[in-house]
């Protein structure tokens, strides 16, 4: 892949998640991809974001307000009745 079109890969709106991850802690690791013979393919790559484990139980949002957590390594939306359980549920396990 050229450098310009690697450029426009790793252009991540990372401003589109809340709580915002710190640039730092992800990166962005390219492949090259290899045909049956070992011969590299030209302009195609995959693309892998490693980012860290998160710590946090809260929810995370998105840029139009969306709540979302992640439960047993699946993302689940929180809404209405869901939401407000949740938040019951975190209020009650601080006391």
């Amino acid at each position: 892949m050229s450098s310009e079109t690697k450029c426009g890969a790793m252009c991540i709106p990372s401003s589109a998640i809340e709580p915002r991850v710190d640039p730092s802690q992800y990166r962005l690791e390219m492949h090259d991809i290899y045909d049956e013979l070992g011969t590299k393919v030209p302009d195609i790559c995959i693309v892998e974001l490693v980012v860290p484990l998160s710590k946090s139980a809260g929810p995370y949002f998105t840029g139009g307000g969306e709540a979302w957590i992640k439960l047993d390594g699946s993302r689940q939306k929180l809404k209405g009745p869901a939401l407000t359980e949740f938040i019951k549920h975190r209020i009650k396990n601080r006391q």
